[in-house]
């Protein structure tokens, strides 16, 4: 049996994951979630993933004996313990979430030490081409749905409504379920396509590569999301600080540090210089209309207002953070009540209106909805596990980066597969301060944040080994 795994166990691997990439990008579609075809792709990803992980059977003296793989085996059971400390507030999403994990640990982050180098090289340029391809097909959509000016609420198949195309409110959510989340990964595929540009030496790829980064950056910026512009400039500036400072050779680091920062305004000058310029078109289209109708004697109907891109004072005045300062004191609030195990995963509302009942995460106290969630994955974790899963999720932090200042201070890395793995890494965390996306969540988010931090540690330790 080993023989056979070592033989198709690397395929089995990239099938899984690829798979599954596929299957997250299509949960994010409202025109494909809940379809036939998506259930037919997640059908097909699990069946690959119980493979792959039946194969880290074999593999268990290797990740025990690892720091990565102790740490997380361990994170696993503080999982399970909060959950069964907490099974009055509910038992089945806790169980629920315990597979996907269990998918995401074993067949996206964990890479056997064992596999050839060329292999996990093959898995960067699939994947960074099933994200590009996918995620740019999704911008160009979205992007004709504006110049269309469609705005609707769509009833999607997985039986939830969302709102396609342009939002009144300046924001363009496309046919994403939501925009903060498309326009991460929007950025994910811009570093992405930076990665591929520089790994191929074919002229006509690297046409196709450079022009994949117009509407995934477009995208971003015609979403309006404070996370999503923030996420790119990140991205593309490790991306290129990383990849510079092993190729430069006197003042490095002034040298990389010079061109990201760079990067980064330019990026600041572009996402304004889109939202103003579109802005200025649509404002120049309506006042066209609006005079045509008027020397063609037209008055009985009003001209369209123009759809502008942007958020609106009102959406901010008062919360710049919108509602996630008081969201993030009240998962505070709840971790001083149940500071060792936490309150389990997905308990929040059972338990706030059982314990907490003048909780800001109630719809009758926030005047909103129900909030299940903390909009921070690092709070999610204190609050849904406590200090034991807190402490352990802090350990392999340090770990990293203490990982990260070695690899970065020795310059010995490969260039590309380093700059990508930690600017996605990064651009992760960053969404992930915001968001609940890191942990207990199945997304294209979750998905890239594990696997690139996979790639990181793998990296190292088959070094480390050699």
């Amino acid at each position: 049996m080993k023989r056979y795994i070592d033989k198709y166990g690397a395929n089995a691997q990239l099938l899984f994951k690829a798979l599954f990439l596929i299957h997250l990008i299509f949960s994010l579609n409202i025109l494909i979630v809940g379809t036939a075809v998506s259930k037919l792709v997640l059908a097909a990803s699990v069946l690959v993933g119980v493979v792959v992980l039946f194969t880290r059977l074999f593999e268990i003296k290797q990740i025990i004996r690892s720091f990565e793989g102790a740490v997380l085996i361990l994170f696993i059971i503080s999982y399970i313990v909060s959950v069964l400390v907490n099974i009055r507030y509910g038992f089945m999403s806790g169980a629920k979430y315990f597979i996907w994990f269990c998918l995401l640990m074993g067949g996206v982050f964990w890479i056997n030490r064992n596999t050839d180098r060329k292999m996990v090289y093959r898995e960067f340029i699939i994947l960074g081409i099933i994200l590009i391809v996918i995620t740019t097909i999704m911008n160009l959509i979205n992007i004709g749905l504006l110049i269309e000016k469609y705005s609707s609420i769509y009833a999607s198949a997985d039986g939830n409504y969302y709102v396609m195309g342009y939002a009144s409110w300046g924001r363009l959510y496309g046919i994403y379920t939501d925009p903060n989340y498309g326009s991460v990964i929007s950025s994910a595929a811009v570093v992405s396509a930076l990665f591929c540009f520089l790994s191929t030496r074919s002229n006509v790829l690297r046409v196709l590569f450079a022009v994949s980064v117009i509407p995934n950056f477009f995208y971003c910026s015609f979403s309006a999301s404070r996370t999503g512009n923030i996420t790119m400039m990140l991205g593309i500036a490790v991306f290129l600080f990383i990849f510079l400072i092993r190729k430069f050779g006197k003042m490095y680091l002034l040298k990389s540090a010079a061109v990201s920062v760079c990067a980064a305004v330019v990026s600041v000058i572009m996402f304004n210089g889109i939202q103003t310029g579109y802005n200025s078109i649509q404002k120049h289209i309506s006042q066209s209309i609006s005079s045509s109708q008027t020397n063609t004697d037209i008055t009985d109907s009003e001209p369209e207002d123009a759809p502008t891109i942007g958020r609106t004072e009102e959406e901010l005045q008062g919360d710049i953070s919108n509602r996630r300062f008081d969201i993030w004191n009240s998962g505070f609030e709840i971790f001083k009540k149940n500071p060792v195990f936490g309150i389990g995963w997905n308990n929040t509302v059972a338990y706030v209106s059982e314990n907490i009942p003048d909780s800001y995460m109630l719809g009758d106290i926030n005047g909103l909805a129900n909030f299940d969630v903390f909009h921070n994955s690092f709070i999610d974790v204190f609050v849904f596990q406590g200090l034991t899963g807190g402490v352990i999720m802090l350990a392999l932090i340090v770990y990293v980066l203490i990982l990260l200042v070695k690899e970065t201070a020795a310059r010995k890395y490969e260039p590309k597969y380093f700059a990508l793995s930690v600017a996605t890494v990064l651009l992760c965390v960053f969404s992930g301060c915001v968001l609940s996306v890191l942990v207990y969540f199945n997304n294209v988010i979750s998905y890239l944040f594990w696997l690139f931090l996979g790639y990181i540690i793998y990296f190292y330790k088959v070094k480390e080994e050699a």
